[in-house]
């Protein structure tokens, strides 16, 4: 799974291990409903930070 945010105006993409998957998939399906729509979707979002 990967997935991309925006940091301090830079794309950082993250390459999360196949056994964290489901861990990471449901935290950011808590965080970002509707944002993902598989385990293996890439999704953009911005962070907290850069929102505040």
């Amino acid at each position: 799974m990967k997935f991309s945010h925006m940091n301090h105006g830079k794309m950082v993409t993250h390459q999360i291990p196949a056994s964290l998957e489901n861990i990471i998939h449901s935290y950011i399906c808590e965080v970002w409903e509707g944002a993902i729509s598989s385990v293996t979707a890439i999704c953009c979002f911005t962070t907290e930070q850069d929102i505040l």
